[in-house]
């Protein structure tokens, strides 16, 4: 699978997960499991994901959040859901 469309499916459950009432960090392997990804293949994505500060995320690449520099990359590729939401990490 393309690099960006990985990017951009684990952008989306961390938005829809950021939107939920008590908005938490989620495991990465919780995001592999349910975009049918291996870990590994998970956590490289989320390396140049938290480098271009997309996301933000513990070192090992165990647990993340999206940043408001992510909401707004969804946006902008005009993912259903994001509009007007505001992240405050």
């Amino acid at each position: 699978m393309c690099s960006v469309i990985i990017k951009k499916k684990i952008l989306g459950v961390l938005a829809e997960m950021a939107g939920n009432e008590c908005p938490d960090l989620v495991a990465s392997t919780t995001i592999a499991e349910r975009l049918n990804l291996s870990l590994v293949e998970t956590r490289t994505a989320m390396v140049s994901m938290c480098e271009a500060g997309i996301i933000e995320s513990d070192p090992e690449r165990e647990r993340a959040l999206i940043t408001s520099q992510g909401m707004s990359w969804l946006h902008d590729l005009g993912y259903p859901g994001v509009e007007g939401y505001r992240c405050t990490v």
